[in-house]
């Protein structure tokens, strides 16, 4: 995922496996490991003499394989009594539900949670064959075997999901820590497909690359999503703080006049006019100066880049009637005549580009 919301992603699929903890806990402790091993290394260490095709195994004192025997079964005996088998197996059922639906949010399935589930499920399976078999020894190694290796599964995808979290998370902080900045974005009253958004986040780059090209500053960062929600739009970027402001800047700026001149106008159209506003805007000059950019020398240079930006930043403020810059928002009156409009506009401008592009190809 482009961290497509990573963190909320594993966030949210570690608190429903933590949902098992108790049950995971209980089976750990209860399950006859120290036992088997025991009996293991008696039988190991024991000598053995054959007589024609029988081989007789004898087990030294003090230390006992009847005994060790005798303790795994009781352990059983304990484990079957106090094991709440129904719950446990309802909860596994009711996460994985919940994971799936968590899996179909994000568009992403994560294999090992997947994996881990379908062998923690595998459990029910075994136990269900002790209780079918009355008690058969076999089944019994069998089911403790699987717990063993599922547990041990359990814990290694738990702390792997602590790991990935964590390293994304230090990740962001030494970024807000440096001269990077958040932008966080909402198109509101919208539902956006995968491809709309691939679209949007490409304006926003193409924004970003732009402006960062003005400069020679070659520790500027490159622009990075951070985090991106379904449905309408959220998205939060980081990136170099004197360009981020310069895009929020523009951004609202642009978004004000959109919604000001379809209010005034009832149309929706980018002419010269906002470009020669937007270039000539003081705010944004003085915010390139910042940047090191020497407005005054380059000045057609620099009216064609922002020409450029103001195209791709017009391009995100006409998809939605509402948006919301950080906590400011803005939005028009009425938003249904507002998407009615904005479509027509799209579908005119997609037409006008094939006319161009016919053009292009006769001369």
């Amino acid at each position: 995922m482009l961290t497509i919301n990573l963190i909320d992603y594993y966030t949210l699929i570690k608190e429903k496996l933590l949902g098992l903890e108790d049950e995971i806990k209980f089976i750990q402790d209860n399950d006859p490991i120290d036992e088997k091993q025991d009996i293991i290394i008696n039988i190991l260490k024991s000598s053995s003499s054959r007589n024609g095709d029988n081989i007789s195994y004898t087990i030294n004192r003090p230390t006992s394989c009847v005994g060790l025997l005798t303790q795994y079964n009781d352990k059983f005996t304990a484990f079957k009594k106090e094991f709440n088998v129904l719950s446990f197996f309802g909860k596994l059922a009711t996460a994985r539900n919940e994971i799936i639906q968590i899996f179909q949010k994000y568009d992403h399935e994560d294999k090992n949670v997947l994996s881990l589930l379908d062998n923690l499920n595998d459990l029910a399976g075994f136990y269900q064959n002790i209780i079918q078999s009355n008690d058969d020894k076999k089944d019994i190694v069998v089911f403790f075997d699987a717990a063993e290796k599922y547990i041990s599964e359990y814990w290694s995808v738990v702390n792997g999901i602590n790991e990935c979290v964590k390293t994304i998370t230090n990740k962001t902080n030494k970024l807000e820590q440096s001269n990077a900045k958040i932008l966080q974005l909402q198109l509101l009253d919208v539902e956006y497909n995968l491809g709309e958004f691939a679209e949007i986040l490409q304006h926003l780059d193409v924004t970003y690359s732009t402006l960062a090209r003005l400069t020679t500053d070659v520790s500027i960062s490159r622009l990075q999503i951070i985090k991106i929600e379904s449905g309408s739009l959220l998205s939060k970027i980081f990136g170099d703080e004197n360009i981020i402001e310069t895009i929020a800047y523009m951004f609202k700026k642009i978004v004000d006049w959109v919604y000001h001149t379809y209010t005034k106008e009832g149309k929706i159209e980018l002419n010269s006019k906002l470009m020669k506003e937007i270039s000539n805007d003081a705010d944004i000059i003085e915010k390139l100066e910042v940047m090191g950019i020497k407005t005054k020398k380059s000045k057609e240079n620099l009216s064609d880049t922002l020409n450029v930006v103001t195209k791709e930043l017009y391009d995100i403020a006409i998809k939605a009637p509402r948006v919301k810059i950080d906590d400011a928002e803005i939005k028009v009156s009425d938003t249904k005549r507002y998407l009615e409009c904005s479509t027509k506009y799209l579908n005119e401008c997609a037409a006008n580009d094939n006319l161009d592009e016919k053009n292009d190809e006769n001369i």
